[in-house]
């Protein structure tokens, strides 16, 4: 379940970072190197897109990457040390605890 989880991470960071490229830059022309487009040939039509369309596509992997961060890091647990063991002290409590004598 943990490497499920980074992996969810993970992609919402990647998600994250694309939607910061598009806000910066307003187009897709020069992020996917050459030899990734060749591979998935349908990216092509992606990197020709209209700046709005762009932004909208920005503004939905930004709301994802939110809350798939929120959703995916707020269960993680992480190492805690453990709890110093106090002793209770209502059991003491009376006449006994008052005046010392426990």
């Amino acid at each position: 379940m943990r490497y499920l989880r980074f992996a969810a991470l993970v992609v919402a960071l990647i998600a994250a970072y694309l939607a910061q490229y598009i806000f910066n830059f307003r187009s897709l022309n020069d992020f996917f190197p050459i030899w990734f487009l060749d591979t998935f040939p349908t990216l092509y039509n992606v990197t020709r897109w209209l700046p709005e369309d762009l932004m909208d596509l920005a503004m939905v992997l930004t709301i994802f990457a939110a809350l798939a961060f929120g959703l995916v890091s707020a269960p993680w647990v992480g190492e805690y040390p453990k709890p110093v063991h106090r002793p209770d002290r209502s059991l003491h409590s009376g006449t006994t605890a008052r005046s010392g004598m426990v």
